[in-house]
């Protein structure tokens, strides 16, 4: 075989380091398949940054309809009932059908809830279109769930059902196994990224903290503009820094459009109201997000890919769950004994928790040392599908001898 094949990933979602890791992972794990092309295809970018080209056969697309800066999704509902009448696509989506078409897999971008508690019309209408137009798609190490529309659930399984579905949570597996739906558990796919060898890793004396203002995008906290629990998040970590005399550096989790600044200023004063010695770390790119974290002491986390990173990178971190992913991940870690839930953590259990983590460094470093070659394997499962693929296609060109 000449060359490897034609894929494209369909649904990635930038303007978030957590997103950017799982996407570049991917990529960078296909690469082994020596593609002849990989097309990405973006959603919510608001026209903004995509990622990078990681390879010299990468092309990123990001659509006008899916930019997220205006509500297309009567539009996408118009091209899902084009796709159902069998009538010619409009040119909107002339392109990604293109390139499904002749591409030998197609991939759905790792991702949260979007089949779930997020609820995201865009999102599924344009696997939609995809399955009518008669694509199997592969999810790619999802968090797949019920909403709160008995119209969308319907939908989200009639995709499903069509497609090979590869799930990072139990709790997915389990829903989805409910609802006659196969799927394979596996774990969240940055954890094909490689190791942070090309940046500095001799650890520094600081502990790197991921906030997040939950209340601004996810469903279960919109109600609570409040936000207690961030005093108390406050408190623990400035008492810890103030009593060890260890630093802290505030770690911006999103960026473009959807930066959180003013929130993390915020944070910032209130951990200097209390006394803290922290900045907020300049991030300009992933390789400088990774870096913060692997030459941390430890991380407290209010994100899920926060998390995953400092697994990634040995590093012990105390997640502050505002899901179910977070206390999977958590637990196939090794690190659950430092797991707290974000809404009911208490100051006190934020210290203890980041006493543990640096005092006991080398036990949990020890713990990932030992689970983190496993779990990138695991997080290779969704690649052996394209890679039977390719070497049936192979076998099959091959002259046999006469």
């Amino acid at each position: 075989m000449t060359s490897g094949p034609s894929i494209v990933i369909v649904n990635q979602h930038t303007n978030n380091f957590g997103d950017d890791a799982a996407g570049r992972a991917l990529i960078e794990g296909l690469a082994a398949l020596n593609p002849s092309k990989i097309d990405v295809f973006y959603i919510w970018h608001a026209n903004s940054k995509t990622l990078p080209k990681y390879l010299a056969i990468q092309a990123n697309h990001a659509p006008d309809v899916t930019s997220g800066i205006s509500d297309t999704r009567r539009h996408l509902a118009w091209q899902v009932f084009r796709r159902f009448a069998r009538l010619a696509p409009s040119r909107e989506v002339d392109l990604l059908l293109e390139k499904t078409r002749s591409a030998e897999a197609v991939l759905v971008s790792p991702a949260g809830s979007n089949l779930g508690i997020y609820k995201d019309w865009m999102y599924l209408f344009v696997l939609l279109i995809l399955v009518l137009d008669g694509t199997r798609p592969i999810f790619v190490q999802n968090t797949v769930g019920p909403s709160n529309s008995r119209l969308f659930n319907a939908l989200a399984r009639y995709v499903l059902k069509r497609s090979l579905v590869f799930v990072r949570e139990q709790r997915s597996q389990e829903y989805l196994a409910s609802k006659g739906i196969t799927s394979v558990l596996g774990v969240d796919t940055a954890f094909l990224l490689p190791e942070a060898h090309n940046f500095t890793t001799n650890e520094e004396k600081y502990v790197a903290v991921v906030p997040t203002q939950l209340s601004n995008w996810h469903r279960d906290f919109q109600a609570d503009k409040r936000a207690s629990y961030l005093d108390e998040i406050i408190t623990g970590i400035a008492r810890f820094s103030n009593e060890q005399g260890i630093p802290v550096k505030i770690l911006p989790h999103l960026y473009g459009r959807h930066s959180e600044e003013p929130f993390l200023l915020r944070f910032h004063s209130g951990l200097t109201e209390a006394g803290c010695n922290s900045e907020i770390a300049s991030i300009e790119s992933l390789g400088d997000y990774r870096g913060v974290i692997a030459r941390s002491l430890a991380v407290v986390s209010m994100r899920y890919h926060g998390l995953v990173l400092a697994g990634l990178e040995k590093v012990p971190c105390i997640s502050l769950a505002y899901e179910n992913k977070m206390s999977e991940a958590a637990s196939y870690l090794g690190l659950l004994p430092l797991a707290l839930s974000v809404n009911v953590a208490s100051s006190d259990g934020i210290t203890r928790a980041l006493e543990d983590a640096v005092t006991n460094r080398d036990h949990w470093r020890k713990i990932l040392d030992g689970r983190v070659p496993t779990l990138r394997r695991i997080a290779s499962l969704p690649l052996l599908p394209i890679f039977a693929d390719v070497l049936r296609e192979s076998h099959e060109s091959e002259e046999v001898p006469s």
